[in-house]
Formats: C-alpha cells, structure tokens, sequence
C-alpha cells in the first residue's frame, strides 16, 4: 500500500520539474540591469521589455502547438523536446554577442516552456488518482515557485561574487542550464501517461501502470472509467483536428470554455509576471536601492514556495473554488494597497543627493548636476510629474550637450550611426542620458512606506501562491473532456501566454507612462472582475474523476 501511496509522487516529483523551467527564465529580470547597456537599451522602452517577455511570446506559440504534439508523440517526449529548448536557451543567451542573437535564445526557450506549461499538468492529473489529483498537479506550481526562487539566488551570488557587469549577466543566465539538463536526464526514470497508452491500443501496458499507481482493484476500475472515453478520443483521432476543434467550441462545452479561459487569462492579468520578472525594479521603485532590491525578490521566491506547499494540502481538502475566492481576494486588496503607498509617495533631492548621482567632476556629471539643482528642496507628490520634468530637461539640453561635445561620446557617435534627422536624433540623445541616470536618482530622491509596499507584494504572492497559480493547472487539467483534452489545454494556455507576454512587455511602459500606483490598480480591478466570475460560474472539482467532472460540465441540451 505504501508503494501506492508514494509512486504517483515520485512521478509528479519529477515530471513537474518542467514548472521549474518558468521560474527559472525569471534570472533575466535581474540580468537586465546589467545587459541593458551592454546591448544599448534604454529604460522605459518597449524594447527593454521584450527582452523579458519575448520568452512569454515563444510561450504561447509553445502552448497552442503543444497538445497536438502531446497527442502525437506522447506527454514523455515532449518533455524531453522542451528540456532540450530551455539547455539551449539558458546557453545561448548567457553566450549572446548581441540582442538579435540573445532574444533568439530567449525565444526558443519560451517554446520549451510552452510546451512545459500545457504538458505538465495535463501528464501528471493523467496517471494521478482523483483523491490526490489537487495535491499533485500543485506540485507544478511548487516548481515554480522554486524555480523563481533559485533564480533570484543565482542572481544574489552573482552579484556578490562577480565584478564585471558583463560578465554578471552572462553568468546569470548561463548557469540554468543545470536544471533542463538534470530534466532530461531524469525523465528516463518516467513511464507514458496511461490515457495516452489507452488511446494508442496500448491496453496490456496501461493496465501494469496503473496497477503500480494503485494496486489491482484501483488499476481494473480505472481502467473501465477511461475506456469509457477512449472511444469518442480515437474518434476524434481519426477524424483529425478539424473534428477536434469543432467539438471543442460546440455549444455544449460553453460553461467549460468560459471556465478554462477566463482563468486562464485572470493568472496572468493578475500582473504576477510582471511582479516575479521585474521584482528588483519594482522594489527599486519602492526606494529599496541596489543590491536590498534583490535580496527582498529573495523573500518573494520564499513566500511563494511555502505558500504553494500550503495550497497543496488544502486543495484536496478545502476545494478549488474556496481556494481561488481567498487567494485572488487577498490578491486584489494587495494591489489596492500598493496603489495607496505609491500614491502617497513624495520626491525630493538636496545637495548631497545631486552629489550622490553626479558628483563624479565628469563632463556629463557636471551636466547633469546643473540640471538637478533646479529641483534642489522642491517636494513633488507625483513620480510622473518629477521624472518627466528630469526627462524633459535634459531633453531642453539635449542640443546643447551636442554642441558642446564633450560629454556622453560615445552615446553620441552611436547614434550618429543611425544616420537620424535632427529631432529623432536630439530625441534619442536626451533619453539615453536619462536611462542612464534615472535609477540612481530614484535611490536618493524616493520617500515612500516601503515596508508597506513589501507587505503588500507579499501578500499578493501568497493569495496568488494560494489560487491562481495552482489552481489554475488544476482545473485546465480536469474539465476539459479526454477527447480534447491536448487541445483545450492548448488553446488555453495559448491565451494565458498571450496574456503574459503582453503585460510582462507593457509593465516598463506602463510604469514610465502611467506611474506604479495606476498601474497596480489596474491589476486590483482585474481581480474584482475574477472574482465576479468565480463565484458565478466556476464549479468544484475536488475528489471526483476526470470523467465524473467531464459529465457534469458537458451541457448536452
């Protein structure tokens, strides 16, 4: 009975070090402090965050390809495709001579977690007994979790370690290549998901599988619940997608399209990638300086791995729907509060701080500083107002700082490079010189509740640590039918990935634009929304088989 207990674990133990590979892609966001000038980015820009989210573009294309490819040559082999991706990534973009080649890594990474993010929790709910289904499909998200964290200490020991920036970020994203090598390698311990065998005819070896999952009696009733469904999923494979697609989006799979797509979307328009990839800039904005802004990203990657192993002891015992309700209404209430401590932030700078930011006597310093000292003593309550009126000034000096030309060469001779007009180039001029300086002048010039801004990031971690985040892949795992399953998953997870790649890409441009606490409150109302809907339509799914579920939700008129 004990081999039963602890064999599905084993397998989800392993198989879920896919989840891992999402948290471990976060590495770039410590990263790009330092390749951001290495490859001439400027602050603020949609470039900028690409370089973050084009992982997440890769992402979805990864989640829409990969049910079909799961169905074709197996959820094991997938896996091992993926793995190979993410090694080549974390190799390649630690080794890029420039940003083409470097978002080209990233990109083939993203495939990888792709394929991962639909793949995982669809392989591991498949060989999973229902009354511990919540529990190991949350392992996923344990992964995560871990993932995020590893990265963030990576980051930590990089950087008090290595001294050239150059070569900080190359180490920072180079050294995850450890962790989908160890995948590849462990996956070979891991049999096919016994639905997959079942489709295949493969009668004989799924029987053995789910025996040692289970025992006799469990393996012989399971096996009659999934042959039951067997049929209508060899039906569909015969037919080919086509058929596949328009059962999928039949009139009696509306409730389960709303379900799986609404949450699916609401994980990531949470903002909780943008908080986990850009949780330095965000601390940083929160007047946590330097190297404190990574040490408190340290705390976030904790938080979510012992709030995640929480959610999986309570998943199976309190239910999906009470989870979500807790988590993503502590998750809204987070960001009100982070929408409050921004609004009430003040900026200010004196003496010593223009020093701090520009005292060095250089050329460029000097130019700076005598921008600076007209902003000596004033208190500005809008982090909008004050670096806009920094960026704007500099931009007023702009053609003086050419004329001159004895200050920021070489940003000057790159950008006459470009052979721009006049304008554009005066334009590009002033805001790489205030890319360059904005951050340090963050530092000294913020006067803001940072604890409370602490407080809240956290809690936001664990309401989401709590809910969307495992619940998320528990449910897209239960209430798509097994006959599109691969492709419901799919689609799903293709609209999350969307989802993700366009806030992560946005977040530099909505926090240079509209300023944290607009941003912030934006992502609280989405979480109203969420909640709205939870409470109308989703229902529970706890301790009931795939094909219960799958006869409850299915409306057939």
């Amino acid at each position: 009975m004990n081999q039963y207990k602890w064999y599905p674990i084993f397998l989800a133990s392993i198989v879920s070090i896919g989840g891992l590979l999402l948290g471990i892609s976060a590495n770039v966001s410590g990263a790009s402090e330092f390749y951001r000038p290495f490859f001439g980015l400027k602050v603020g820009t949609f470039m900028e965050g690409l370089g973050v989210s084009i992982a997440m573009l890769a992402t979805f294309i990864g989640t829409f390809t990969a049910g079909s490819i799961s169905d074709k040559i197996g959820r094991k082999k997938s896996l091992l495709l993926a793995a190979f991706l993410f090694s080549f990534c974390t190799i390649g973009s630690g080794l890029a001579p420039n940003y083409t080649f470097f978002l080209i890594s990233r990109f083939i990474g993203g495939l990888g977690i792709g394929i991962c993010l639909v793949v995982v929790p669809m392989f591991i709910a498949e060989f999973s007994p229902s009354n511990k289904r919540g529990f190991l499909v949350s392992f996923n998200q344990l992964n995560v979790g871990i993932g995020f964290l590893l990265a963030y200490l990576i980051n930590s020991i990089v950087l008090q370690y290595v001294s050239d920036p150059e070569l900080i970020w190359r180490y920072m994203l180079g050294v995850g290549v450890i962790f989908p090598g160890i995948y590849f390698i462990l996956l070979f311990f891991v049999p096919e998901s016994p639905r997959w065998l079942m489709q295949r005819g493969r009668e004989k070896e799924t029987l053995r599988l789910l025996t040692k999952i289970g025992g006799d009696y469990y393996a012989k009733e399971e096996l009659s619940q999934i042959q039951k469904t067997t049929i209508s999923s060899e039906t569909n494979a015969v037919n080919g997608i086509r058929s596949q697609w328009k059962e999928l989006f039949s009139k009696k799979m509306r409730l389960i399209i709303l379900i799986g797509f609404s949450v699916a979307f609401f994980q990531m328009a949470s903002g909780f990638n943008s908080v986990m990839f850009f949780a330095p800039k965000i601390f940083r904005l929160a007047g946590f300086s330097g190297s404190g802004s990574f040490l408190q990203s340290n705390l976030i990657g904790i938080t979510m791995v012992l709030m995640t192993v929480v959610s999986m002891f309570l998943i199976d015992r309190l239910g999906r729907k009470p989870l979500l309700l807790i988590g993503v209404s502590i998750m809204g209430l987070a960001m009100l509060m982070s929408t409050y401590s921004f609004q009430q932030a003040t900026y200010q700078i004196n003496k010593s701080d223009i020093n701090q930011v520009a005292g060095s006597g250089s050329a460029e310093d000097a130019i700076i500083a005598e921008i600076l000292t007209k902003y000596e003593g004033k208190v500005y309550h809008n982090e909008i107002e004050f670096f806009h009126a920094f960026r704007d000034d500099i931009r007023n000096s702009a053609e003086k700082i050419y004329t001159k030309n004895v200050a920021f060469l070489s940003t000057i001779n790159e950008l006459k490079d470009k052979n721009l007009d006049q304008e554009s180039f005066l334009k590009e001029l002033a805001f790489s010189v205030y890319s360059t300086y904005k951050d340090d002048l963050l530092d000294v010039s913020i006067d803001i509740k940072s604890i409370l801004v602490m407080i809240s990031i956290l809690a936001f971690v664990i309401g989401f640590s709590i809910s969307l985040g495992p619940i998320t892949w528990a449910l897209l795992s239960e209430i798509f039918p097994g006959s599109v399953r691969g492709l419901g998953i799919s689609i799903a997870s293709t609209l999350n990935g969307i989802t993700s790649f366009l806030v992560v890409t946005i977040l530099p441009i909505e926090l240079e634009q509209l300023g944290a606490s607009l941003t912030f409150l934006i992502y609280g109302i989405l979480m109203l929304i969420c909640i709205a809907l939870v409470i109308k339509y989703y229902p529970e799914t706890k301790g009931k088989s795939l094909e219960q579920i799958e006869k409850e939700l299915v409306k057939i008129d």
